[in-house]
């Protein structure tokens, strides 16, 4: 079933019916690219919840809904992850994106580093930054993803640190001389995550992970110690192997949905006991 998001919804509580419409572009790939009629099924994504829907209506420019409840259960972790993301070369950034939004990565920060090759123009950057939400948004509705991920405009490394109110800040250091791993660091912070889990209701601040991967050339020396410095940062060893800049973040993003995933199931069961 074809998958989308919508920015409005309007519920009509006693038949627990809603409408909305879908943005143009969403519209015109729905009717003309996968040539849906009045009548067919989807699912919609609103404010991190997923609904069923029916196609009520289709005009040139739009798209309209009608909505159903109850909400569809998704995959959502239940807590956010960020990936802070080293410019890499050509076009690695597309790929990390698309995979990063496949493994439940809540926001994506590219950021330039001291040794970045790579670096967005200013007068490119809005454009830029319109082709990696559209790769987003493309990788969201292919996951079925209730959350839709937004690619903020590369900046400064220590400008995107101090933008992003992370609670950890997860380190991806090749050089690391620490036997810390995420499996380490996972277990050291188990006792905060569940309790995090547990009062994480509606409307309350999610606690914050975020990951941090250099470019190419890794962090220069400065770099490295000025975020070894930071309260929240904790270095993390990801083993023997040099992983690549597009092959770290997705080892690092898989390993935490699978344990944060589990972690909820074991919350969930605590709860109903």
């Amino acid at each position: 079933m074809q998958h989308f998001f919508v920015s409005n919804l309007k519920w009509d509580e006693p038949t627990g019916c809603g409408t909305s419409e879908l943005d143009s572009k969403q519209a015109h790939h729905l009717s003309c690219v996968l040539r849906a009629k009045v009548g067919d099924e989807l699912t919609v994504a609103y404010a991190r919840e997923i609904f069923r829907a029916k196609i009520s209506d289709i005009t040139k420019d739009t798209v309209s809904l009608e909505v159903y409840k109850p909400a569809l259960p998704n995959s959502e972790l239940p807590l956010d992850l960020l990936l802070v993301q080293g410019l890499p070369k050509a076009d690695k950034l597309e790929h990390i994106i698309m995979k990063a939004c496949e493994l439940g990565v809540s926001e994506i920060w590219p950021c330039v580093c001291e040794r970045s090759i790579s670096r967005d123009k200013k007068e490119k950057l809005a454009k830029l930054s319109q082709r990696r939400n559209e790769i987003a948004l493309a990788a969201c509705k292919q996951s079925h993803r209730a959350k839709l991920v937004e690619v903020q405009p590369s900046a400064n490394l220590f400008d995107v640190l101090n933008m992003i109110d992370a609670d950890y800040i997860l380190f991806a250091y090749e050089q690391s001389q620490t036997e810390q791993n995420l499996a380490n660091w996972f277990s050291e912070h188990y006792a905060e995550l569940s309790a995090a889990l547990k009062t994480n209701v509606a409307n309350s601040k999610r606690k914050r992970i975020a990951i941090l991967v250099g470019p190419e050339g890794g962090f220069s020396e400065k770099e490295v110690l000025q975020i070894q410095s930071l309260d929240k940062a904790f270095t993390i060893n990801l083993g023997s192997r040099i992983l690549r800049t597009e092959t770290a973040p997705l080892a690092m993003l898989s390993y935490l949905m699978l344990e944060l995933e589990q972690l909820t199931i074991k919350v969930t069961e605590y709860q109903f006991v």
